[in-house]
């Protein structure tokens, strides 16, 4: 992975070491442990990269606010469903863009 500025292809290279554990069905809440992985993505998410910042800003704004401890933040990711469902939502948008559809939050004006 290129860890001074993630790309593409480093998320995508994440989310395939963990193919067969992550299950972003409704099912999925019921095990797995997601904490390892979303802590790796926050990481991801605060370098400074090109990439980054073509993300919608949800992402980074999370990843910021986790970072720095904020309370509420914190404590809405302490349960494994929301992270759940913060990666799945954060994988559908990368599948976007590797087929070159960037999410509408995240697309740049012409």
């Amino acid at each position: 992975m290129s860890s001074e500025r993630p790309e593409l292809h480093d998320y995508l290279k994440l989310f395939e070491l963990y193919a067969g554990k992550l299950d972003f069905t409704i099912n999925g809440t019921k095990g797995g442990d997601y904490s390892f992985i979303f802590e790796q993505v926050i990481r991801l998410l605060l370098k400074p990269s090109a990439f980054n910042d073509m993300l919608p800003e949800t992402y980074l704004g999370v990843a910021e606010r986790y970072a720095f401890n904020e309370p509420a933040t914190v404590a809405h990711f302490r349960y494994n469903e929301n992270k759940q469902f913060f990666l799945s939502d954060l994988y559908d948008s990368l599948m976007l863009y590797q087929a070159e559809q960037p999410p509408c939050a995240g697309a740049q004006e012409d």
